[in-house]
């Protein structure tokens, strides 16, 4: 508060505009990978389409998961530089 005035509203307002933003990329973002894969609700689907859709539901956040592990990790956070 090097100011003096209170930015908590402006913080909480952006917050709230990236989480809904990413719940749109992430909709858009898994019907991009359902057409790659050829994915076709209620229709017979083939051991590559479900080899591909198993990828895309485990492998897939799995590896997102361990590259958001790495660069969290590299963020030295602690009292003497925050």
């Amino acid at each position: 508060m090097r100011s003096g005035r209170r930015e908590h509203s402006h913080t909480l307002c952006v917050m709230s505009f990236m989480q809904k933003a990413s719940y749109g990329v992430g909709a858009a973002l898994a019907e991009l990978l359902l057409d790659l894969i050829s994915y076709q609700a209620h229709k017979p689907r083939s051991q590559l389409t479900l080899d591909a859709l198993k990828v895309v539901m485990i492998l897939l956040p799995a590896e997102l998961i361990l590259v958001a592990f790495l660069i969290i990790g590299r963020y030295q956070l602690g009292d003497e530089k925050h």
